[in-house]
C-alpha cells in the first residue's frame, strides 16, 4: 500500500505560513518578528495566552497547554486524522503529494493509536504521576520546563519491569501487537512479556522524548506519527535540543 513519500511533510511543513493559517481560526492573533499572541481556538479565555513561534513553526497555549505545529493544529481544528490533515496542508500550499508503497493504511492506522496512547502514557507519568517526580525535579534542576516537556512531549518510564505491561492488559491491547511495535520484549528464557521501557530494558528509569514521522517509525523533527525514543541527559544543556536521543536521567 501506499504512504507519502520521505521528505514531503517536512517540505509541506516549510511551505505552510504557520501565522496565516492559525490567523484563519485565530483572528486575534497580533504580533511581529518570531512572537505572535492571541485568544487560544482550543478553549474560552479573555487574556490571550496562545502563541505562534513562525521560525519553529510551533504554537503553544500556556492556558490549556495544547501546542504543536501545522498539521496538529489542522488535525484539532479540523477534526481531521494524521494523513488527512497532511493533504489538506498539501493542498493549501500548493505542493503535489508524492506516494511510496508501504504497510496497509489499517496496520498503520492501528499503530500510530498504539504509539500515540502509550506516548501520552509516558507523558502523564512525568508530568502528573508520583512516579515522576524525581523526573520533574531532574528537568527543573537543568531548566526545562514545563511549557517545553509539554510542547515536546517528555516522557517518563517507570521503574517497574512490567508497568507498561499491565497498562497494555488494562487497555486489552495484544501482546504480540504490542511487541511488533517495539513496545514489549518477550524474554528467552521465561517467554513472559517485559516492557521495553522498563526496568528489565536499556530504557529503565529514564525519560522518552517523541519523535514524529509519517505512517513510518522513521525518527525526525516534525512529521507526524509518533515512535518513542529516550533523551539523552548529554544533550541537555540550557535548552531542549532536536537531536536528543536517549540516556538515564539523574546519573552523571
Amino acid at each position: 500500500m501506499a504512504r507519502f513519500a520521505p521528505g514531503l511533510v517536512d517540505e509541506i511543513l516549510e511551505k505552510t505560513d504557520l501565522v496565516s493559517l492559525i490567523s484563519d481560526h485565530v483572528p486575534t492573533l497580533k504580533g511581529t518578528g518570531d512572537r505572535f499572541k492571541g485568544l487560544c481556538p482550543f478553549h474560552d479565555e479573555k487574556t490571550p495566552s496562545f502563541t505562534v513561534s513562525p521560525s519553529k513553526g510551533l504554537f503553544y497555549c500556556f492556558g490549556c497547554r495544547k501546542g504543536g505545529n501545522a498539521i496538529t493544529f489542522v488535525q484539532e481544528m479540523e477534526s481531521l486524522a494524521p494523513a488527512e490533515a497532511v493533504k489538506y496542508l498539501a493542498q493549501r500550499a500548493g505542493v503535489t503529494l508524492r506516494y511510496v508503497e508501504g504497510s496497509s493504511p489499517e496496520e498503520d492506522h492501528e499503530r500510530r493509536g498504539l504509539l500515540e496512547q502509550v506516548a501520552g502514557y509516558y507523558h502523564h507519568c512525568l508530568l502528573k504521576s508520583p512516579l515522576g517526580k524525581q523526573a520533574r525535579e531532574y528537568l527543573r534542576q537543568r531548566g526545562v520546563s514545563e511549557e517545553i516537556q509539554v510542547r515536546f512531549r517528555l516522557g517518563y518510564a517507570p521503574a517497574a519491569w512490567d508497568d507498561l505491561c499491565k497498562q497494555l492488559h488494562r487497555w486489552q491491547v495484544s501482546f504480540p501487537d504490542a511487541e511488533k511495535a517495539g513496545l514489549i520484549l518477550l524474554g528467552a528464557k521465561s517467554g513472559n512479556h517485559y516492557d521495553g521501557f522498563g526496568i528489565g530494558s536499556y530504557f529503565r528509569l529514564r525519560m522518552l522524548w517523541v519523535m514524529w514521522s509519517v505512517l513510518v517509525a522513521e525518527p525526525c523533527r516534525r512529521r507526524m506519527m509518533p515512535s518513542i525514543s529516550t533523551v539523552q541527559r548529554r544533550s541537555f544543556s540550557r535548552r531542549v535540543k532536536y537531536s536528543m536521543v536517549s540516556i538515564r536521567h539523574g546519573k552523571r
